[in-house]
């Protein structure tokens, strides 16, 4: 500790002298303190001249500088690969037995010389070495990030990292080394060798199909040492075999791609197996046996396209909404208008109203079978018409029948959907729409995507909005040349991907069924074997406002029957359910709660989805893990050199405790010891004059 002042100190002399001068004054010419002894004399004269040099003293603003030094030890991270491509060695029980116990000996070792903690990681890491080598995947990567994130103003002396190198998730971990920054000693496991092996490497298939259609799977297969034999696949559906084909392998590393079709004979989540006949000397026979699942609908959404004329624009929406296997769209021409539009779940209208052929009736009769619309107005509509619609938008032409090209500007408040920062970035720089030169107004009740922007002017003029009225929902763009945006984006980026989201997007806001219910239970419909099984669920009154007051309960019963019950947890509006991790396969289930006398029940089904990627690939992975350690100034080890590991760390440099200085200044005028002891002084000062008749 040591004290500082803003001024000289040199400035103390003025002010011993100034204060012994004040008490002397004081006592040397007062009468009543001239009877005094010398001694009380001077000693009182002291006791002022030190309260008057201590106020004076503060004057001149000192204060204390506290400098603190803290020494941290170095901290070790050892961290150990918990995935199960680790015991697919022959050496298993080595890594399962003795390993273990020559790990936490390390870590104890190390212990004496610097702080250590211990974790282990899979698909996320773990605290502690509580290790059984089960996880279903590997990820350095993230693993490595994460250690960085949790020590990141730590003394960090060095990571020690136990794997087979073999990641499937996340990113490359040599990129996250190479950025640590501090040296990374790697315990290279597993087994290099290329075992004999015949294994399903992937599947590629859509996740839906429809009731009756043909749908194509993709089947990988991977084969390793052993040419000249002959396998077979088969996929099957409940047992039932639907696909053969036998597969000769003529390279020691075969690699082949099996295509099939299959068909969609019933609806529901159906699952379907894929195997490959298993080879006698095989290494391991898991990977031979695969599974993956199609959700097949009875019927996709109908939306009916309408138009007064044929345009680019028609064939422009209708590719972009059948993008989404989810819709069919049906063409029809005003010229052969026929059928009931309460089968289809959106009607479009392009030009409609016209000025030649009309067709308004079509918004009547959508507004009375409560069938969304979505009208699209060019260059013919009859604005008259369309202004007495009740769609709710205001026209008034301002030169006949001349035209004005409307560029699309986003209106930042619109809340209905929402559009990725791509689309929104691509509408300011797609075409202009051409529409009617006119002045557009629409009521309040009308929700603005897209205003129009007149060269580089911003105007307040609707270009495309969206209206719900007494629950039917509807829609008005204001121009034509939507086939432009289409072509815009396939020129800019190679695809469609910007225009069918805004299409698709707009469609799927319209033809969307609202949602009556009083219980409603919301879920993932597909899981990893490694996610825990997460659903909520809502609770409304007879007056739609949620309530959590009763019990819900839901029970998942598996493909065999067996069932598994779990109680939902009240949250502030809802209800929260985490049922843990559940053995992979097919789960129907049913949440029931029960109000005001009244049952409710919600269904629906899920899958979990087993991980067999641990098996997919089994050679470890030994020259990433020493390109690891050399990029970081390490070294790679076997596991049965933690001897020599624990040496190197001894003898590692940089490896050295780190002292932290902190510097605390405090103003000596906020000291209580010093307030006190001033106050003390005066005591002292007015008792004895007080006690000698002083006063």
């Amino acid at each position: 500790m040591e004290i500082y002042s803003e001024y000289s100190f040199w400035w103390l002399i003025p002010c011993l002298i100034i204060s012994f001068g004040l008490a002397y004054l004081l006592y040397s010419r007062s009468e009543k303190e001239k009877g005094f002894s010398k001694g009380l004399r001077y000693t009182l004269t002291a006791l002022r001249t030190l309260v008057l040099a201590g106020l004076m003293f503060l004057l001149l603003g000192p204060f204390f500088k506290y400098i603190e030094r803290q020494v941290q030890d170095p901290l070790i991270l050892i961290v150990q690969d918990n995935s199960s491509s680790v015991i697919l060695a022959p050496d298993s029980a080595f890594y399962q037995g003795e390993y273990i116990t020559q790990l936490g000996r390390l870590a104890s070792n190390l212990e004496e010389s610097y702080e250590v903690l211990a974790y282990r990681f899979d698909s996320e890491i773990t605290n502690g070495l509580d290790i059984d080598f089960q996880g279903n995947r590997s990820d350095i990567g993230s693993t490595l990030t994460s250690l960085q994130e949790r020590h990141i103003n730590r003394n960090v002396g060095a990571i020690i990292l136990a794997t087979d190198g073999i990641y499937n998730r996340g990113s490359s971990p040599m990129n996250v080394a190479s950025a640590a920054g501090l040296p990374i000693y790697t315990v290279a496991m597993g087994d290099t060798t290329i075992k004999r092996d015949l294994l399903i490497e992937n599947i590629v298939q859509n996740r839906l199909a429809y009731l009756g259609n043909d749908f194509p799977v993709e089947v990988m297969i991977r084969a390793d040492k052993l040419k000249d034999r002959t396998a077979t696949l088969r996929i099957a559906r409940q047992g039932e075999v639907l696909f053969t084909r036998s597969i000769t392998i003529d390279d020691e590393d075969f690699v082949t791609t099996v295509p099939a079709v299959l068909n969609a004979s019933s609806t529901g989540r159906i699952r379907y197996d894929v195997s490959l006949s298993v080879q006698p000397d095989e290494f391991i026979q898991e990977n031979n046996f695969r599974s993956f699942y199609m959700d097949v609908l009875d019927s996709r959404q109908k939306i009916l396209l309408r138009f007064a004329a044929p345009h680019p624009d028609i064939a422009a929406i209708r590719q972009a909404i059948e993008s989404n296997e989810n819709y069919e769209v049906v063409l029809e021409s005003t010229a052969r208008a026929s059928g009931d539009l309460k089968e289809y779940d959106l009607v479009i209208t392009h030009g409609i109203p016209q000025r030649k052929t009309g067709g308004a009736e079509i918004i009547d009769r959508c507004r009375e079978a409560n069938v969304p619309l979505w009208v699209i107005a060019g260059l013919q509509t009859d604005w008259s018409t369309l202004r007495n619609s009740g769609l709710g938008v205001d026209v008034q032409l301002k030169g006949g029948d001349n035209t004005t090209d409307a560029s699309p500007s986003f209106e930042r408040d619109f809340r209905l959907f929402d559009l990725s920062g791509e689309l929104e970035e691509a509408l300011s720089e797609w075409a202009p729409l051409q529409t009617s030169f006119a002045e557009f107004s629409v009521d309040n009740a009308a929700k603005a995507l897209l205003s129009q922007r007149i060269g580089i002017v911003d105007t307040e003029q609707p270009l495309w909005f969206f209206k719900e009225t007494d629950g039917h929902r509807s829609s008005v763009l204001l121009g034509e040349g939507l086939w432009r945006w289409r072509l815009q984006d396939h020129v800019s980026r190679d695809g469609h991907d910007r225009f069918n989201e805004l299409i698709g997007k707009a469609v799927q806001y319209l033809a969307a069924k609202e949602d009556r219910r009083q219980f409603r239970v919301y879920a993932e419909e597909r899981f990893d074997e490694d996610d825990p099984i997460i659903q909520e669920a809502e609770l409304y009154n007879a007056s739609y406002v949620p309530i959590n007051d009763p019990e819900v309960t839901v029970t998942f019963t598996d493909e065999e029957g067996n069932t598994y019950e779990f109680l939902f947890n009240r949250t502030q509006a809802g209800y929260y359910l985490d049922a843990g991790r559940l053995p992979n396969g097919t789960y129907n289930y049913t949440a029931l709660v029960s109000l005001e006398g009244e049952t409710y029940r919600s269904s629906g089904s899920l899958t979990v989805e087993a991980i067999q990627v641990e098996a997919v690939r089994t050679q470890a992975d030994h020259r990433l893990l020493y390109r690891m350690a050399q990029s970081t100034g390490a070294e790679m080890f076997y596991p049965n050199e933690l001897d020599a590991l624990e040496e190197a760390l001894l003898n590692k440099e940089g490896i050295v405790p780190v002292i932290y200085t902190t510097e605390q200044m405090t103003d000596l005028i906020e000291s209580r010891w010093l307030f006190f002891l001033l106050v003390l002084f005066l005591a002292i000062e007015w008792f004895v004059r007080k006690y000698k008749g002083g006063y």
